[in-house]
């Protein structure tokens, strides 16, 4: 990615100058933001040749014309995916000006908000004879008006412009953007803006209709839990060791996009006293990398809570991520440092309703398969008895070390 951050010019272009008939300019996935240009081009001024952008984002760059893009005279301009935002200019075309009688730009799935002028337009300024095309774009919430055509052609077509413009396709509607104040213009559901692209459009990955806008919207992606291969068997325990394994949890995510994990509920059942047996210490999630079952040294805690009410429920705030067509298995471990209580029996589930999940890209709530996982039932022995094998291993928690034990028994 090409970052363009903090630059500042006497005249033309703070960000990226272009001038040359024979010379073309070709940037993908780039980043040019924070830049001045005292009178024409903020973040790009371009005069003659061609320039193509692809994937980038054109913001927070100032200037007195053409806060994020100033096209003149002889340039032939195409964008593709594209966002220009929060540029500011004192006088106008926040977002970009096409200027010149042999001067062409085209938007294409491009975004164009946020940006302030100091009249006439905040979105895009057309004059001397120049041509803007917009095709599957969407120019909404800047200052002024969206497009100002002074003598020059503006052609529109399946795209979402504040104020509205002929063509086929056009609307004016609020694209509903999930946080434009924080920047993030992507599309949240009933957006008028998903699906209402051009028809003729390749599909979007999800495949839907091609939508407006630089960032597709996509359908949530799903996320299916179910037991890890080393879930506990039913078992009794003698002693009081405090931390013992009680689920085996397995994540799988979807080839779609990745899911980000905020919470993940464990629910208390037997006939033991939860609140008793984990008064303090809790509930714990571990990531179990190498998949044995077992919390080994080095293995990151996700989250931790307790238990309120016997039989209840221990919410457990994580931030964690699965990726795209990847597993995860996470280890549910009881941690006490009370006394075992005897003849008593505890067990741990987690549902799919119990997960709060969503799309790393689609950003809405994903969708949850798999229904309950349950572990073992633990029950509380009297006495001792002598297993016939112990793994130990350690961890540090707060710069104490504890023991994690499995026990299996003749």
């Amino acid at each position: 990615m090409l970052f363009r951050s903090g630059n500042s010019a006497s005249f033309y272009a703070g960000g990226l100058f272009h001038n040359g008939a024979s010379n073309s300019v070709t940037l993908t996935d780039c980043r040019i933001s924070g830049n001045s240009g005292a009178i024409y081009g903020g973040g790009i001024w371009a005069y003659d040749g061609t320039t193509t952008l692809t994937n980038c984002e054109i913001t927070g760059n100032s200037a007195q014309y053409g806060g994020g893009v100033y096209y003149d005279d002889k340039v032939t301009a195409s964008l593709d995916r594209c966002i220009i935002a929060d540029n500011t200019i004192t006088e106008y075309g926040g977002g970009a000006m096409v200027s010149g009688a042999n001067c062409t730009g085209t938007f294409t799935n491009c975004t164009l908000s946020g940006n302030t002028a100091g009249r006439i337009a905040g979105g895009v300024v057309v004059l001397n004879g120049g041509t803007a095309n917009f095709q599957n774009s969407i120019v909404w919430g800047n200052n002024y008006a969206a497009v100002y055509n002074s003598a020059s052609t503006v052609n529109a077509t399946y795209s979402d412009i504040q104020g509205g413009h002929a063509g086929t396709g056009n609307i004016n509607a609020d694209p509903l953007f999930y946080n434009a104040a924080a920047a993030d213009y992507a599309l949240l559901p009933g957006s008028p803006a998903i699906n209402t692209g051009d028809p003729g459009d390749p599909l979007d990955p999800d495949g839907t209709n091609v939508d407006m806008g630089a960032i597709q919207y996509l359908s949530p992606g799903t996320l299916n839990i179910s037991s890890g291969p080393n879930n506990p068997l039913d078992s009794t325990k003698y002693g009081t060791d405090p931390i013992f394994p009680m689920l085996h949890l397995k994540l799988a995510g979807n080839p779609d996009e990745a899911v980000h994990i905020t919470e993940i509920q464990v629910e208390a059942s037997g006939t033991g006293d939860d609140v008793t047996l984990i008064p303090v210490d809790g509930v714990r999630l571990f990531e179990d990398a190498n998949v044995n079952g077992i919390v080994d040294s080095g293995e990151a805690e996700l989250g931790f809570g307790t238990y309120d009410s016997d039989d209840g429920t221990a919410v457990i705030p994580v931030d964690f991520t699965v990726m795209q067509s990847d597993t995860m298995y996470v280890n549910v471990v009881y941690d006490s440092l009370g006394a075992l209580q005897s003849q008593v029996t505890f067990a741990a589930s987690v549902s799919a309703t119990g997960i709060t999940a969503e799309g790393v890209d689609s950003r809405q709530a994903t969708v949850l398969g798999g229904g309950t996982v349950s572990g073992f039932v633990l029950t509380i022995g009297v006495g001792s008895e002598v297993p016939t094998s112990i793994y130990t291993s350690m961890w540090t928690m707060a710069g104490s070390p504890y023991n994690v034990v499995a026990l299996s028994f003749v």
